[in-house]
């Protein structure tokens, strides 16, 4: 079983203040691709990785004071900074973590390293340099890990066009530049649907205004049709009861008549 990175925690380390990566295990890709604009803390991730287990051996003790966060370290000047990797390896948890504080004595500033601390399955082992040895030997720090700039200076080594596509072939490049471009013509066109379906929801949002009008005036004239009902009926009450006096003023008309012939 291969040797798996499961998370990355980092305080105080560049622009991480307190961060934990983690990757998906679940799945049977053998890379792991992190990526990001420039200056988005990239090489500083790689940077931590080969630190916390190699040591002085990549980053001195006095080029390690410049990975401190510089936002807190001006509220905090004994900052202490920390990178702890969890690693996978053939059912094996193995934690491996390396601390380090920023002191000052008098005007001279120092970085003091603690040695890394390695423990498997909730166990402190020790002969840990050894035992990263083991897992990671020192000769992979340059080139089990790669990044931009590692990339560059492999280029720069080899500066052949058959290097540089041998390179992009390997690490995928062409098929994330076609990706990439895929990825731009799909977002245009969705900026084109979004931009039809906002002068669909426009034109609907004017057609539910006319609709709304429509209603308005529908209940204007019924309520104007319930009233001309209710006149209506009213109207027919009143000649029913004008018909009926009618009726006796006719009748005590016909009663005068005869009252006058007598």
């Amino acid at each position: 079983m291969a040797l798996k990175l499961r998370s990355i925690r980092l305080k105080n380390w560049k622009c991480y203040q307190n961060q934990e990566i983690k990757f998906n295990l679940n799945t049977d890709k053998q890379i792991w691709i992190v990526f990001g604009q420039n200056g988005f803390g990239k090489t500083s991730l790689l940077e931590a990785i080969q630190w916390c287990l190699y040591g002085a051996k990549v980053i001195s003790d006095s080029k390690l004071l410049d990975h401190f966060n510089r936002v807190i370290v001006k509220k905090n000047p004994n900052l202490e900074i920390s990178v702890e990797l969890v690693f996978e390896h053939n059912g094996d948890i193995y934690n491996i973590s390396r601390v380090a504080k920023r002191e000052i004595q008098g005007e001279t500033v120092r970085a003091k390293v603690e040695l890394p601390v390695i423990n498997k399955n909730g166990k402190n082992i020790r002969d840990v340099p050894e035992k990263i040895e083991e897992l990671l030997p020192n000769s992979c720090k340059e080139f089990f890990f790669f990044d931009g700039v590692e990339i560059k200076r492999y280029a720069q080594r080899i500066h052949t066009k058959e290097t540089h596509k041998a390179i992009e072939r390997i690490l995928g490049i062409t098929e994330l530049l076609n990706l990439r471009h895929d990825v731009e013509i799909t977002r245009k066109k969705l900026d084109q649907k979004f931009n039809d379906a906002d002068s669909a929801n426009e034109s609907l949002r004017q057609v539910k205004q006319k609709l709304r009008e429509i209603q308005e005036n529908i209940d204007i004239k019924t309520g104007q049709l319930e009233e001309a009902k209710l006149a209506d009926q009213q109207a027919e009450i009143d000649l029913k009861e004008t018909r009926e006096e009618a009726n006796k003023i006719e009748a005590l008309q016909h009663k005068l008549e005869q009252l006058k012939d007598l």
